[in-house]
């Protein structure tokens, strides 16, 4: 067999698409087989208020590495959509900035510690009433983690 590389950026970047579609199709058909299993995150979901405010904080982004793959956790356990906060955001962003100047990581996997729900998205919080320099900061990270996903060099599942 021979195995033809790509010859434009464009054509990397439908394989990229091509293979990104293809295994988050077989991850989603894994979570929704898989039993769901309980984690710290769900446990503080069902927390009073004040036992949720005497709870220990979790970071929203967490990153493991295992050999050349790191793997980056949405972990909002205080949030039940685990949803794009601006601190999420920005925490996002930064390890995602570690796990790229890391020469050792070649390839990035994104996933949330909670079961059923990878993200509700933004947060609407952030549009409701807003005040227009942190909205204006809150849309500017938004789309800086896109751009920072688009244009890694890592591969990214």
């Amino acid at each position: 067999d021979t195995i033809t590389l790509p010859r434009s950026p464009l054509e990397v970047q439908q394989i990229r698409t091509a293979t990104a579609t293809f295994t988050m199709s077989c991850l989603a058909r894994r979570v929704m087989s898989a039993r769901p299993a309980a984690s710290a995150g769900a446990a503080r979901r069902y927390l009073s208020s004040a036992a949720a405010a005497t709870a220990p904080e979790l970071e929203p982004v967490t990153v493991t590495k295992e050999g050349g793959v790191a793997t980056l956790v949405l972990n909002n356990s205080y949030n039940v959509a685990n949803v794009f906060t601006m601190e999420t955001i920005d925490m996002f962003r930064s390890k995602w900035a570690e796990a790229e100047a890391d020469p050792e990581v070649t390839a990035m996997v994104i996933t949330a510690e909670k079961t059923g729900i990878f993200s509700g998205g933004l947060d609407l919080k952030e549009f409701h009433q807003p005040d227009v320099e942190r909205l204006k900061r809150y849309w500017g990270g938004v789309q800086g983690l896109m751009t920072d996903v688009f244009e890694s060099p890592l591969y990214t599942v």
